[in-house]
């Protein structure tokens, strides 16, 4: 059989407005983390605690957002060709494996049902 592929892969469009957007955020999250920095409380000044609870939580959010954005550069789709998809997998083979997937389920929660009742 001859392989043929299942999937096309594309690229998102609309990237440059989403790198811009990102490079917005990014600027915001630097402005807040230089805010906190600068209004950091005195010895005798109250609230010293939750300025220390909000600056980590703010800088873990930042630490976050950009080891996870990367991934977010470059975002694709992937559509299915359905032709492709029909000749591999038959309706036959697949109403086959939601039989016997939806069977196994049912023993399944028997055999728990009959562990849980006997002790």
């Amino acid at each position: 059989m001859e392989y043929s592929p299942l999937f096309e892969t594309k690229r998102a469009k609309g990237r440059v407005f989403y790198k811009l957007f990102s490079l917005s955020l990014f600027v915001g999250i630097c402005f807040i983390w230089v805010f906190r920095v600068s209004h950091i409380p005195r010895e005798s000044e109250a609230g010293k605690w939750g300025w220390i609870g909000l600056f980590f939580s703010e800088l873990w959010f930042g630490l976050y957002w950009l080891l996870r954005h990367p991934f977010r550069w470059n975002p694709l789709f992937r559509e299915p060709f359905r032709q492709t998809l029909s000749q591999r997998y038959t309706i036959h083979s697949l109403l086959l494996h939601l039989f016997f997937s939806l069977l196994y389920y049912q023993n399944e929660s028997k055999f728990y049902y009959q562990c849980h009742r006997e002790v």
